[in-house]
């Protein structure tokens, strides 16, 4: 096997184009994938710490909600139908009647002294 001069032109070529393409290409192109997967993982861990914080304010809601639940069970009215007049009616006694010639007689008196308290409210 014999080694020519294009054989070992063609290599130093080579080599050279490979130094090239090296510095100016692949360097410039690996670094900028290694920044967007650096981005990107930064970015995956700010959105793993948002689904946290969101995780964490729905177990919250959850937990007062539960509290909110218990309070109203416990402090809930009952349902249970009470007679609504039956101890007033019990307590109140019965109105007197007056007959006309009373009121008649005690209306002028009456209007005079509501008179006098609507005014001085003013």
């Amino acid at each position: 096997m014999t080694i020519n001069a294009t054989l070992i032109i063609q290599m130093v070529h080579f080599i050279i184009a490979y130094f090239i393409i090296d510095r100016l290409l692949l360097r410039k192109a690996v670094g900028i994938i290694d920044h967007e997967r650096s981005t990107q993982e930064v970015l995956m861990k700010e959105i793993e710490s948002e689904r946290e914080t969101v995780a964490h304010k729905e177990q919250e809601k959850e937990s007062l909600w539960h509290q909110f639940r218990k309070r109203f069970l416990l402090d809930s009215p009952s349902i249970i139908e009470f007679p609504v007049f039956q101890d007033y009616e019990k307590t109140i006694s019965p109105l007197s009647t007056f007959s006309k010639e009373e009121i008649k007689r005690y209306a002028p008196d009456l209007e005079q002294i509501v008179i006098k308290k609507v005014t001085n409210a003013d």
